[in-house]
């Protein structure tokens, strides 16, 4: 089996993400790897409120999320432009790609911008792709845009505490409320199943 410091970005991204689930979560506010309560509810005709403590993936600002569950039972908050984001990294082809094999002294959250300075090189700007510890780490850029992905992050670094209450029948059933967890697509198929409907989220 390859190292990560072997794998291609693509395989870098999906051993990341490996057996994630996606679904729709309440509205919140937190900024890069801060940690957050998010509100859920499941099953829109008698159901029950769930409170996910998640880490936010990149800033959200008073907005419906997107819940990013890890193998481990981690959570992460996305905004749905995030989501979005990370989808279409997954699934384009990045062999292409100019990338940089680089140190970095600091850590970073996922989704926060850090300033990185390569060797022999001036200092780019750069989207922190899942969290980085301190360790080497892969540049690349796609669309003009630079990400930074780690070589040596745990797969699994978020704690997650769930807790859960009965809330009796709604007046009307809401399939809104209704949260059921898709796998998330590494094949480079497209986005699978979720959101069924994207208007839930905006």
């Amino acid at each position: 089996m390859k190292t990560t410091k072997d794998m291609t970005l693509n395989e870098l991204m999906a051993y990341y993400l490996e057996k994630s689930q996606v679904a729709n979560g309440g509205r919140v506010t937190a900024a890069p790897g801060s940690q957050t309560t998010v509100l859920v509810e499941t099953v829109g005709g008698e159901g029950y409120t769930e409170q996910v403590k998640a880490r936010a993936w990149g800033e959200l600002k008073s907005e419906l999320a997107v819940l990013l569950k890890l193998l481990g039972d981690s959570y992460y908050a996305l905004s749905y432009e995030t989501y979005k984001e990370i989808c279409r990294l997954l699934n384009r082809d990045l062999d292409g790609c100019e990338v940089t094999t680089t140190m970095y002294s600091q850590g970073a959250m996922p989704g926060s911008r850090i300033r990185i300075t390569p060797e022999g090189k001036s200092t780019i700007d750069a989207v922190a792709w899942y969290e980085i510890p301190p360790g080497p780490l892969k540049l690349f850029q796609v669309d003009g845009k630079h990400y930074a992905i780690s070589l040596v992050a745990p797969k699994t670094v978020s704690v997650t505490i769930v807790s859960q209450r009965k809330t009796g029948k709604f007046a009307t059933p809401d399939s809104r409320r209704e949260i059921i967890w898709y796998d998330l697509d590494l094949s480079g198929r497209g986005i699978a199943g979720f959101p069924r409907k994207p208007e839930y989220l905006l």
